[in-house]
């Protein structure tokens, strides 16, 4: 019982070290256990990931007697944060103990490198082993290289398939539909609302959920479903709206023909409005052709930053767009 007790205590406190930055203390208890079971030696591997020292990282490794599935992750994790997809593949393929972490990790890497193929390779492969995770990182790959159309087909096979999406999901296929135009057109809105409310049977929808809901409404013109959004946020879900949320509304109203209604939307905000928020009803005025509001939304942007010119050709160009040459 010591001796177990002992190694549990010193484990602990080399992983307290390296979550605190402190690798050189981590190092010190390793070296002084007296004793190092698989745990200890994970926990290691794990810290000097953490902080880039992949030689030592690998060694420890390749010096381990034993070694469990959380050895062989944290190996595949590591070199896949370092970008060496090619290491990370060559530790999955010994990995004679692979798990579904195993999977998604070296699934996320590809992903993250843009290697497409190869991530939905493995995510073939993986049959009924995918969980959430699996499903939510080749999503989030589809969307990181703009193949929305793809992000969405494998939301509408992950629905039917009876895997239950998560914030995570939601997110990732918002933000898809947001960019490949009208939301209520893509198939997929009845799917994600559904999503959205189901949240609020589990997780809670923080703010960066409603940034992906508030900009998909924006782009597909849902100002009805955008202001009732918006105004939940703090009333229902205890959300504080920040710049984003707002820069969101005004481009949704703006965009909309709501001119009015998003300026007193800024002069309303909890906090100062910045370039992006002024920037969205600028190009609302250019889009509806409202020079006098136009005029006095340059005027702020302006007092934000005197030297971008790039406010006065926005200006220039409503005013061509009127005929207005001389003004």
């Amino acid at each position: 019982m010591g001796y177990e007790f002992d190694v549990i205590v010193q484990t602990g406190l080399l992983d307290f070290y390296a979550k605190v930055g402190n690798l050189k203390s981590a190092k010190r208890v390793f070296v002084e256990m007296p004793e190092r079971d698989v745990v200890a030696n994970n926990a290691m591997i794990s810290a000097l990931s953490k902080h880039g020292c992949l030689e030592e990282a690998k060694n420890l490794f390749d010096s381990m007697p034993e070694r469990n599935s959380c050895s062989w992750n944290s190996m595949i994790t590591c070199y896949c944060k370092l970008g060496d997809i090619d290491s990370a593949r060559l530790i999955f393929d010994r990995d004679p103990v692979k798990d579904v972490v195993s999977w998604n990790a070296i699934i996320d890497g590809y992903c993250k490198l843009g290697q497409l193929m190869n991530a939905e390779e493995l995510f073939v492969w993986m049959g009924a082993a995918k969980n959430s995770v699996t499903w939510n990182t080749m999503i989030a790959g589809y969307v990181q290289c703009r193949k929305f159309g793809r992000a969405i087909n494998v939301f509408q096979q992950m629905i039917a398939e009876n895997v239950k999406p998560t914030e995570v999901t939601m997110v990732s296929l918002l933000s898809a539909c947001s960019h490949l135009g009208a939301l209520d057109m893509c198939g997929s809105i009845d799917a994600a609302l559904d999503v959205f409310h189901g949240l609020q049977e589990g997780i809670k929808p923080d703010g960066i959920t409603f940034v992906g809901l508030l900009c998909a409404c924006s782009h597909s013109g849902m100002v009805s479903a955008g202001r009732r959004y918006f105004s939940q946020m703090r009333s229902s879900y205890g959300v504080e709206p920040g710049i984003e949320h707002y820069g969101c509304m005004v481009d949704l109203l703006g965009r909309s023909g709501f001119l009015e209604e998003a300026l007193q939307l800024i002069r309303t905000m909890s906090m100062k409005p910045n370039a992006m928020v002024w920037g969205s009803l600028l190009q609302a005025c250019q889009i509806h052709k409202d020079t006098k509001l136009g005029e006095q939304v340059t005027q702020q942007l302006l007092e934000l930053d005197p030297c971008d010119g790039g406010n006065y050709v926005f200006l220039s160009n409503l005013y061509a767009s009127l005929n207005r040459w001389n003004d």
